[in-house]
């Protein structure tokens, strides 16, 4: 199983609201690894992980072992204090979401730079802090359900069941239903929920979209989503 797509208020949120809430994030946390340990990915080659000045940037999709290298960074220094999501197009659901609890654990921030997909944005909403980033250009956000690569193992509605709730709680419990639902529905190539923000030399513009997937990728055909933000629905903390 993989998670892939297209190449409120803000302030700094506790790792759980309170202890029940602490209870639900790990229960919801262990189902999901516990129905994707035996999950697949079609794309080969690992995600780029890097340790630069106090910051690890991950690049690419995420495979198997890349959870582990990201933990290895971390150890080699005690100061690292963000994480950047830079082109980052998903992969396996299961190396995000520990990556996403490692980050949550030593309340780190976290960036979304350029494209941020499926397992990469699940990591992402784990941090601290969340914002786009500040660099010219469009960055964006997709969130969706998870899919089977393999149609023998069927096992992706059983996992989507822990991992909607999951997004809620990461986002402090401000994704709507409708978007939770738009989310939930999305499990092709292409299609989800997306976050976009556009900085361009005179003006920074944001919108909500959901995508059908039929638009392969140009996220400007995705049908904006009325009176929504990233900001007042969790996705990212500050909007600057």
């Amino acid at each position: 199983m993989t998670s892939g797509g297209f190449n409120g208020k803000g302030g700094l949120t506790p790792p759980c609201l309170h202890k029940m809430q602490c209870r639900c994030f790990a229960k919801m946390s262990i189902i999901l690894l516990l129905f994707l340990l035996d999950s697949w990915i079609v794309s080969a080659g690992a995600a780029q992980i890097t340790l630069r000045s106090s910051s690890i940037f991950v690049n690419g999709r995420l495979v198997r072992g890349d959870f582990d290298y990201f933990e290895n960074l971390m150890k080699q220094d005690h100061n690292v204090s963000h994480v950047v999501f830079e082109d980052c197009f998903g992969g396996y659901v299961d190396e995000g979401v520990k990556i996403g609890e490692l980050i949550r654990l030593k309340r780190l921030s976290t960036i979304a730079k350029g494209q941020v997909q499926s397992s990469c944005a699940y990591a992402f909403l784990a941090g601290i802090s969340r914002k786009f980033d500040s660099s010219f250009g469009v960055h964006l956000i997709l969130l969706h359900a998870t899919s089977n690569e393999n149609a023998e193992k069927d096992i992706a509605a059983q996992a989507n069941v822990a991992l909607i709730p999951y997004l809620k709680i990461l986002s402090s419990e401000r994704l709507t239903s409708e978007i939770l639902s738009l989310v939930r529905q999305s499990t092709l190539p292409f299609q989800g929920v997306v976050f976009v923000r556009e900085n361009w030399i005179v003006v920074n513009t944001e919108k909500v979209a959901y995508c059908d997937g039929l638009e392969r990728g140009n996220f400007k055909n995705c049908i904006v989503l009325p009176h929504v933000d990233a900001l007042h629905l969790g996705v990212v903390t500050e909007s600057k």
